[in-house]
Order: structure tokens, then sequence, then C-alpha cells
């Protein structure tokens, strides 16, 4: 009986912080510092995923230096955070597909690898299983599909309540002369409050 009522319980509340801090694991293939995640080496981090947080926070922009913990501090641990407790649709907007299939193959996989939270809710491992892509990753509740800036299908197909950016300055500007990739993104998410 208890088994039953603790896989209908909701999920609990916590914020990306809260979430890196109890479950998050840095892979040794991604990171100087593998093991248990600790947000205390990167002070300036909860700040953003305060932003990231709050539900009155449409756009949350850094501008910011290189080798910052931006994409595995403030990116992976959002992601880690919806994907476990979270769920809904997030798209990756990326400047090109082999930016895209860097990251998922860099810094996303690792990342779920080593966590055994989001291990055992997404895989990362198979590229053509129950949907699963290189790009396209289903979990329960939601999916991870990450884009290249490049194509105009990219960009315009799929909505999502949420979406992140990597490298914003290498986004095209135009793409297929039908507009700017990331204000086409910023579309897919128009339907969602």
């Amino acid at each position: 009986m208890q088994r039953v009522r603790g896989a209908w319980a909701p999920a609990p509340k916590m914020t990306t912080t809260e979430w890196a801090n109890r479950y998050r694991y840095l892979a040794a293939e991604s990171s100087a510092l593998p093991g248990k995640y600790r947000v205390a080496l990167t002070p300036w981090v909860p700040g953003i995923h305060a932003a990231l947080d709050d539900p009155l926070t449409y756009k949350v922009v850094g501008m910011k230096s290189a080798q910052i913990a931006w994409t595995d501090g403030v990116i992976n641990n959002w992601l880690g955070r919806i994907i476990d407790i979270d769920p809904s649709p997030v798209i990756g907007l990326f400047a090109k597909n082999a930016a895209a299939m860097e990251y998922g193959q860099e810094k996303l996989a690792p990342m779920v690898t080593a966590t055994p939270r989001l291990r055992a809710k997404i895989d990362v491992e198979t590229s053509r299983k129950d949907g699963n892509r290189a790009l396209f990753k289903k979990f329960a509740g939601g999916f991870l599909k990450l884009v290249g800036s490049n194509s105009p299908s990219n960009v315009k197909s799929t909505p999502a309540p949420r979406v992140f950016i990597e490298e914003p300055d290498d986004a095209q500007v135009n793409v297929g002369n039908q507009g700017d990739s990331i204000k086409l993104i910023e579309e897919r998410t128009k339907t969602y409050h």
C-alpha cells in the first residue's frame, strides 16, 4: 500500500538549487570535480536558478564570461529538476545541429548517467528507442528537443513552455529568410502561460 501511495504522491516542491544540492552528480568525463554536485563552488548560480524558478519571470538573460558553470551549473541543473520533478516539453536552441549533438553527448548524457534519479527517468544511451533520437529525448510528462538555429523547421515546428538558448550570439539572425531564430524559438512558447 505504501508503494502505491508513493507512486501517486505529488512531486516534492523544491528549487533548482535545492534539487542540485540534493540529487545532482558530476561525471568524470565532463567535470574537473566529479562526484556530488555542490552549488557552494559557484555562489553566483543560485540567483540565476531563482530567476529560472520564478513563475512570473518570462525570460532570463545571462551576460557572462567563458567557463563560469553556465551549461553545467545553470542549464543542466534546471533541466535535471524539470526532468525529475517538474516535467514539461523543453527545447534547447544551439547555433548549429552539430553543437546540439555535442551538448547531448558531452554534457547531457554524462549528467544523466552520473545522477541516479535522472538515469531512471530519461534514456540517453539508446538513440532509437520509443521515439528517442540523438536530439530528442522523451521522459514522463515531457521531452527535451535539441535544435540548431540554422534550419527554419528546427525553430518553427514544436511548441514548448520552456526553451533555452546556448550561445545566442552565434544563433542565425535570419534563418532561411524567415526571421531571427531566437524570436522564432520564443514563439514556440506563446500558447503556454
